[in-house]
């Protein structure tokens, strides 16, 4: 099920991309974080579970497309530069996620790494912002 949510998302996001990226730039912290906070409120429901996890697969593949068009707007002519920046960042958010998570879970519970995972998405909330100042100057107007 994950995986046809996953496809579902890359398609989807796929088609929600037009000229203006800046605005969805956050989506994909707010969903997954949203879906981090009702789950321990709906998580003794196996639908329930089934739907909050299948809503956070999808905008997992949708960050993967969102971010990357991101990335290819505004790398002008170091396309393999920005990928393998990319790449790098989310293979390094990956094991921090694995490491901090993994010592939440042991020193303390579940809960803490829910918690813990909020957290990572309100900061990126607020780093992100508007997504504006992410853009390259010559696109802040069309953002």
């Amino acid at each position: 099920m994950l995986g046809g949510a996953g496809f579902l998302g890359t398609w989807g996001s796929a088609r929600l991309i037009g000229p203006r990226i800046a605005p969805l730039l956050k989506l994909p912290a707010l969903v997954m974080g949203a879906c981090t906070i009702l789950l321990p409120f709906l998580g003794g429901s196996v639908v329930g579970t089934a739907i909050l996890l299948a809503i956070w697969g999808a905008m997992n593949t949708a960050m993967s497309v969102i971010w990357m068009t991101w990335m290819a707007r505004n790398v002008d002519d170091a396309p393999e530069a920005g990928g393998s920046l990319m790449v790098a960042g989310v293979q390094a958010s990956i094991m921090l996620g694995a490491v901090l998570g993994g010592l939440l879970l042991d020193g303390i519970s579940i809960k803490a790494v829910l918690a813990g995972s909020v957290a990572l998405a309100v900061s990126a909330l607020a780093l992100i912002g508007t997504g504006r100042g992410l853009m390259k100057p010559n696109q802040t107007t069309a953002s």
